[in-house]
């Protein structure tokens, strides 16, 4: 297999600067782009009463970098060389990957040999608060597209939020291809809906501090791995602070990631 080589964008699209958007290109014509997030001071978790998510204010002192979408399954295949090891309907080049903590953990090994990645440069999991800070991309709202109540309420109009993710209201019970809804604030897609994402703290039920600089979960595996965001199946009641344990090995059409890289 040929070594992929790795470059910044020349052509950033939305008006986004070239140093924002790194851009990776792997054999077979295979691009994975990732977007930067500024470092800072944001208010992480749901409301002051949920118990698994509270929120706090987290800082993070630097800047990085994060998947624009969920890793695709062409994207697997390139750095694999073959299919993802567990199968589900429907497949294609542009749908995410189902996959498992120890799938993803191969998978970053594998595509940083690739590419010849070392030190702070290496692709991995984007931390809890990475990703959490990523998805709300400078809102300051219940949700990056606004302060939205649960779709159920025969009051409130999904539209908006139909329009930036795939939930149970718009999804017909399946994932579909990334990319189709509209980006938020930092030019993510996906971010909530469509799969769960993996990250790279295990899962913890706290306690959690009020204030934290660059925090990260517990060293090794405690319950189990940790996803964000919600599926296709959750509800947009449940989107904001749906975070839950993971055997290390399960496998589902729910479950995907995004890679991260330290800027």
């Amino acid at each position: 297999m040929a070594l992929a080589s790795s470059c910044w964008s020349q052509t950033p699209t939305s008006g986004t600067p070239a140093q924002d958007r790194l851009q990776y290109d792997l054999p077979g014509g295979v691009k994975l782009v990732l977007r930067r997030v500024p470092s800072g001071t944001f208010q992480m978790g749901g409301a002051a009463s949920d118990r698994t998510n509270p929120r706090r204010k987290v800082t993070l002192t630097r800047d990085y970098y994060i998947g624009e979408t969920e890793a695709t399954q062409a994207q697997w295949e390139s750095v694999m060389g073959k299919k993802p090891p567990g199968f589900f309907d429907p497949a294609g080049p542009r749908f995410p990957v189902g996959v498992s903590r120890d799938d993803v953990d191969e998978f970053l090994t594998r595509i940083n040999h690739l590419l010849g990645l070392a030190g702070e440069s290496r692709l991995r999991f984007p931390t809890e608060a990475e990703w959490e800070r990523a998805m709300r991309a400078g809102s300051q709202t219940r949700f990056p597209f606004g302060d939205l109540r649960e779709c159920t309420d025969p009051r409130v109009s999904c539209t908006i939020a139909e329009e930036h993710a795939w939930l149970d209201t718009n999804s017909n019970s399946k994932w579909h291809e990334v990319g189709l809804k509209k980006p938020n604030a930092y030019g993510l897609f996906d971010m909530l809906g469509n799969v769960d994402e993996l990250v790279q703290d295990w899962y913890s039920d706290g306690p959690w501090s009020a204030v934290a600089t660059d925090p990260a979960g517990p060293p090794s595996p405690t319950i189990g791995a940790l996803a964000r965001g919600g599926s296709w199946r959750f509800g947009l009641n449940s989107l904001e602070s749906r975070r839950g344990p993971i055997a290390r090995f399960h496998r589902s059409d729910e479950v995907g990631f995004r890679v991260a890289r330290s800027k």
